[in-house]
């Protein structure tokens, strides 16, 4: 006898459907929330990882020349200058510089796509062009991720822009319409690793940093002012840094002061600063000799401290535009004036502020009167970015 099975009255299959799909899709859901928690786990991880190895100088780099100006794509953070003085045929005088960060931060769009967290690499270049007394200047930002920092040799390339060494001399090519650069950049020392074969602790923390440059160069080429291109000449120097290093958040900025000396001395101090303004009080203060050889010196050996405060239009803030440095080893005293300390441009999308430019050096070294030219750096100040 064949068996048979009648549903209820009261079935409703539209009822049982809605719902099946409502449990499948909260299944679902739950199964997608897990996957997303196990890469965010896997990427904390992965970054408390990189962090810890951050504080440990890496025992596989071993700096030489020229490799110390190529990329070190092992680290997260690194960028690299090119700034100086230019004259024009007419005497006009110009401070630039040139900028290329390298930033390997966690692509947060990978939790969906890949879920899992990677890093990846972010490129920005800056050009800041100024003309000296003429309270005019220049900026210019390119962003573009699928840049080119070659490791085998130095080679800089992004959107158009250009940083590179062939041989000898380092040739920048950064055009625009109406305000761009093409320099030739001739060492005039041997290239410089600072601190113990390159390698720097800064801050109470220990923060690790590799840095190398090239102290004195001879720039020659062509500017690109308002449309009109000119022939210039002049002095410069570059710096290349490196570190998977991020400051804590009670370290806001830095000081860098570079000054290039007319006894044929430079000097390099970079000092981090504390959220209250207070200045590392143990960071070196590079000083590189006529042989290219570097000594450095630390407090009470050495002094600088600010002597001229510029405070914006609204009052409310000031930020330092001159310094005086006493160096005891060589019983110099240099007197430190940035130039062209009222011109700003607020930045008001950044986190951390920062203002830059050119200065001009005088003083006394061994009782001898001295004269020179530098540029300077401060982040982390609460105002606008000064160029120049």
């Amino acid at each position: 006898m064949a068996s048979s099975f009648t549903l209820p009255q009261a079935f409703n299959a539209k009822y049982w459907l809605r719902w099946t799909a409502i449990v499948a899709s909260l299944i679902l859901l739950q199964v997608g929330l897990l996957l997303f928690a196990g890469a965010v786990y896997r990427g904390v991880v992965n970054w408390r990882s990189a962090e810890a190895a951050a504080a440990l100088p890496d025992p596989n780099v071993a700096l030489g020349m020229p490799r110390a100006l190529a990329a070190f794509p092992r680290f997260r953070f690194e960028w690299w200058r090119l700034a100086g003085r230019l004259t024009d045929e007419a005497g006009k005088i110009y401070g630039f510089s040139f900028r290329f960060d390298r930033i390997n931060e966690f692509d947060w769009s990978d939790l969906w796509w890949r879920r899992s967290l990677q890093r990846r690499d972010h490129y920005t270049a800056y050009l800041a062009v100024a003309e000296i007394g003429g309270e005019q200047f220049y900026l210019s930002r390119r962003r573009d991720d699928a840049a080119v920092a070659l490791s085998e040799h130095f080679d800089l390339r992004l959107a158009g822009w250009r940083l590179s060494q062939s041989q000898l001399p380092l040739v920048l090519d950064a055009p625009d319409p109406k305000t761009g650069l093409n320099l030739t950049a001739v060492p005039d020392k041997k290239p410089v690793l600072f601190g113990d074969h390159g390698y720097q602790w800064r801050g109470a923390a220990g923060a690790p940093v590799y840095l190398a440059g090239l102290p004195a160069l001879d720039l020659d080429g062509m500017l690109t002012w308002k449309g009109q291109r000119k022939s210039v000449r002049g002095s410069g120097f570059f710096e290349h840094e490196f570190t998977s290093y991020r400051l804590p958040a009670a370290t806001p900025g830095w000081d860098r002061v570079f000054l290039s000396l007319n006894n044929n001395y430079q000097l390099l101090l970079v000092r981090l600063r504390a959220a209250n303004g207070a200045s590392q009080s143990d960071a070196p203060l590079a000083v590189i000799l006529p042989d290219s050889e570097t000594m450095e010196f630390r407090a009470p050996g050495y002094d600088c401290q600010p002597s001229l405060y510029q405070a914006e239009k609204s009052g409310r803030n000031a930020y330092p535009i001159a310094w005086n440095m006493r160096l005891e080893h060589y019983q110099a005293d240099l007197r430190v004036k940035a130039l062209m300390p009222g011109l700003t441009q607020r930045r008001a999308a950044d986190q951390q502020r920062s203002w830059e430019g050119l200065c001009e050096v005088e003083g006394s070294w061994r009782s001898w009167p001295v004269r020179g030219t530098g540029f300077i750096e401060l982040t982390g100040y609460p105002v606008a970015r000064t160029l120049f």
